[in-house]
């Protein structure tokens, strides 16, 4: 069986060896091929430097330097040089925990009827001891007719691996923020069947200077309007019955959580990123939650005025109603 997996890298050159040397001890004595690619999405810093040095010494380790493009499109670029039968996907200042093929290749040769293999990460701080490991129980979630909550909320980008024919049919947004989200609703709209396992193997490197703990702007509010509004619409495009828990946070965070922190922004940067979120409100993607269609369709009747859809939607967060 060979494995492959895919790390985007852009001025990390302090995480390079630590990402790395934990890819690689948790290969060892694991009955499975290993390809390593590491994709340097126009590094400024020491970073390429680090990876050619780290390739030069190891086979199983490719390197591609492409020109600065975001995330999901050196993780589309690693995707597309990527050879294994099953594909998985590291951020570079992430790291693999010891356990972590350990796990994951029994579940795989175990369930090759799978589209999707997902198991668990624990967060640590930067400069903190990484997470212990731990094992646990697997079970097969059939995808087929409808998507449970449990797999909407925590089946994440990683620690997850996908089939090679059912990864080759999807592709990474550019948005800059929750990218990962829209991927993954995008994948549990097609796919059939997944295996999900609670060990944790992956340790998730909480720091400073990251997009998620980056002051909120126009352009994080829009993209997560954009992975909200566009994962809901892929998961009413399936057809597919989906959990009405993870449905609703979905739909909060597109009728509720949007307008909220639009409502936060300084007036210069909030008109432009208002008009975008209004531009959704037509679609009728929530249907099958009846709450949130009606709250929806309030907004939309009030839209001509960006104060009265703003104070609208808080109003209806303050009611708990969306």
């Amino acid at each position: 069986m060979k494995l492959s997996v895919v790390i985007p890298f852009y001025n990390l050159e302090r995480y390079v060896r630590p990402c790395l040397d934990s890819v690689v001890s948790a290969a060892r004595g694991v009955d499975a091929w290993l390809e390593v690619v590491c994709v340097d999405d126009g590094s400024t810093d020491g970073t390429p430097a680090a990876l050619d040095g780290f390739a030069a010494k190891d086979p199983r380790i490719c390197v591609i330097h492409k020109p600065n493009g975001g995330e999901g499109s050196a993780r589309n670029a690693g995707v597309a040089t990527a050879t294994g039968d099953w594909v998985t996907f590291l951020d570079g200042d992430d790291v693999w925990l010891q356990n972590h093929l350990e796990v994951a290749v029994p579940l795989i040769r175990r369930h090759p009827e799978a589209d999707i293999v997902a198991l668990k990460y624990a967060n640590f701080d930067d400069g903190e001891r990484t997470p212990e490991p731990t094992g646990a129980e697997a079970k097969v979630i059939d995808l087929a007719e409808s998507v449970l909550s449990e797999v909407v909320l925590d089946v994440g980008v990683f620690p997850t691996f996908f089939r090679r024919d059912f990864i080759a049919k999807g592709s990474f947004s550019s948005l800059p923020l929750g990218a990962d989200r829209l991927y993954m609703a995008q994948c549990f709209a097609r796919a059939r069947t997944v295996v999900k396992c609670d060990a944790v193997v992956h340790g998730y490197r909480v720091r400073a200077g990251s997009m998620a703990r980056a002051v909120w702007n126009a352009r994080k509010v829009v993209s997560q309007c954009d992975y909200a509004f566009g994962s809901l619409m892929a998961l009413a495009a399936s057809g597919k019955r989906i959990g009405r828990e993870g449905h609703g946070y979905l739909a909060s965070l597109w009728l509720s959580d949007v307008p909220n922190r639009l409502a936060r922004l300084p007036r210069f940067e909030r008109r432009a990123a208002w008009e975008h979120w209004r531009s959704t409100l037509g679609s009728g993607c929530v249907r099958a939650l009846p709450r949130f269609d009606r709250v929806r369709r309030v907004l939309r009747g009030c839209s001509s005025s960006m104060s009265l859809s703003l104070a609208a939607a808080r109003l209806f967060r303050k009611l708990g109603v969306s």
